[in-house]
C-alpha cells in the first residue's frame, strides 16, 4: 500500500484533467490507462520500486453498437448514384460497391485507396 499520495494525486489529476479536456468516459479511460502504463514502465526502467498505479481500477468502456443500413437502404444507395456522372461518381459508386460487397470500414478505405471524404 505504498504511495498513497501518488495514487490520490492520479485520480485528481484525471478529474482535473479530464474536466478541461473532455466529459466522454473514453477521454478519462484513454487518460488512466495512459497513466497506468507510464508507471509500469517506470518500474521497468527501475525509476520506482512499486507501482503506485497498481490498485487503480479502469472501468470498461461500454460502446455502442454499430449502426448497419436496412435492405431498402442497401437497394436505394445504387440507384441513387445513377443519375451522377464524371469521374468522382464512378469513384463513389466503386467506393459504394466496396462498402456494400465486403463490409470493410471507411477509413480503411480512404487509407486504401488515398481518397479525401468529407
Amino acid at each position: 500500500m505504498a504511495h498513497h499520495w501518488v495514487t490520490a494525486l492520479a485520480d485528481k489529476v484525471i478529474i482535473l484533467t479530464c474536466r478541461e479536456i473532455s466529459r466522454l468516459p473514453a477521454s478519462l479511460h484513454r487518460l488512466m490507462t495512459a497513466m497506468q502504463r507510464f508507471f509500469i514502465w517506470e518500474c521497468q526502467t527501475g525509476r520506482l520500486i512499486e507501482n503506485p498505479a497498481r490498485e487503480m481500477r479502469i472501468p470498461r468502456l461500454h460502446r455502442k453498437p454499430p449502426v448497419f443500413l436496412s435492405d431498402a437502404e442497401i437497394t436505394r444507395l445504387p440507384k441513387e448514384l445513377q443519375e451522377y456522372t464524371g469521374n468522382v461518381a464512378q469513384r463513389d459508386r466503386i467506393v459504394l460497391e466496396i462498402f456494400l460487397g465486403t463490409g470493410i470500414r471507411l477509413q480503411v478505405v480512404t487509407e486504401v485507396y488515398g481518397l479525401e471524404i468529407g
